[in-house]
């Protein structure tokens, strides 16, 4: 368990500088997406061991985040692959609604599903993701801009 937050708060600093980079237009790949994921992977990790050991303010801990759900068609036990969610999930039905920190570190860290989502110019607007334990109920849309704020808010938390 970590003693210190500033390591990990510094990484969380070059992890929303990544986010920016990455949110730039540019040529679409796969090694985006596997870096895309892999940044709000890490990030996520680093904000859940700080939770953990009780280094972040509980405001910021409770604070609300702005997300949408798009509910599941069917109550299945189907594990989803990331091929699939657009036919488990009617993306026509998404409603805002707000979790905890804690929460959607979970959809992050336990995630059965993580895919990008883009704006009409197809720039990159957003991830969908959903945990194994929510996964018969919704697949969640956060905006990158959200993340990035969040790792930037975490990461200058004094």
């Amino acid at each position: 368990m970590p003693t210190t937050s500033y390591p990990w708060k510094q990484q969380l600093l070059r992890q929303a500088e990544i986010l920016h980079e990455i949110t730039q237009p540019h040529r679409w790949s796969e090694a985006s997406c596997v870096k895309l994921e892999e940044t709000v992977v890490l990030g996520f990790y680093g904000i859940r061991r700080l939770i953990n050991a009780f280094l972040l303010g509980d405001a910021l801990v409770q604070r609300s985040i702005p997300m949408t759900a798009y509910p599941a068609h069917r109550k299945t036990d189907v594990l989803v692959g990331e091929s699939s969610f657009e036919v488990l999930y009617d993306l026509k039905a998404g409603h805002p609604v707000s979790h905890d920190l804690l929460f959607l570190c979970h959809q992050v860290l336990h995630n059965c599903v993580f895919s990008t989502y883009f704006d009409t110019q197809r720039c990159l607007q957003g991830v969908y993701l959903t945990s194994d334990h929510q996964r018969k109920v919704a697949i969640y849309g956060i905006e990158l801009k959200i993340i990035q704020d969040l790792f930037r808010q975490v990461g200058s938390e004094h």
